[in-house]
């Protein structure tokens, strides 16, 4: 039984291109402009993430100061000077690159080493959400559980022993 080669073809315009049909003009501009916000955006982000991570290098190397300066019997201010220099390295990364670098690093890394960057993924996820939490702005949320499932207080039973 012979095969026969596909016949089915698809007909092309001098607007698709090699990846697929291209998009219509308004389309294409709400696309780029969304990237362009994006880009804006995260490239501010960036800007304070290097002075937050700065700020926090520059801490750190006060407290390794206030380390070396007391009587501990621990060089455990060589630690803290270490993990300042690091920080403000990292700072220094940021600052220097632009948010197309930095997306480009990250991809690398990823694709080098996925269990890792998994991993670090899931403990800047917890820790954002540690923050979150933390900085909730001093009122307390009500969880389902502390009311009646429709925001009534749920009446406590007293325990009886047996």
């Amino acid at each position: 039984m012979a095969v026969e080669p596909n016949t089915f073809t698809t007909p092309t315009s001098g607007a698709e291109s090699a990846t697929g049909p291209s998009l219509p003009p308004q389309a294409s501009a709400a696309a780029d402009k969304a990237k362009e916000f994006a880009t804006s955006q995260l490239s501010t982000q960036k800007t304070k993430a290097a002075g937050m991570v700065s700020s926090m290098a520059e801490s750190l190397r006060q407290a390794g100061e206030g380390l070396q300066q007391s009587s501990s019997p621990l060089p455990v201010h060589e630690y803290v000077n270490r993990a300042a220099d690091q920080l403000a390295d990292l700072g220094t990364f940021l600052n220097e690159r632009e948010v197309t670098e930095l997306v480009g690093e990250v991809e690398n890394f990823a694709r080098r080493q996925p269990a890792l960057f998994l991993g670090a993924a899931f403990a800047a996820g917890v820790l954002a959400s540690r923050f979150l939490r933390s900085s909730g702005g001093g009122t307390p949320m009500v969880s389902a559980q502390a009311t009646g499932g429709y925001g009534q207080p749920r009446m406590r039973e007293p325990v009886t022993g047996a």
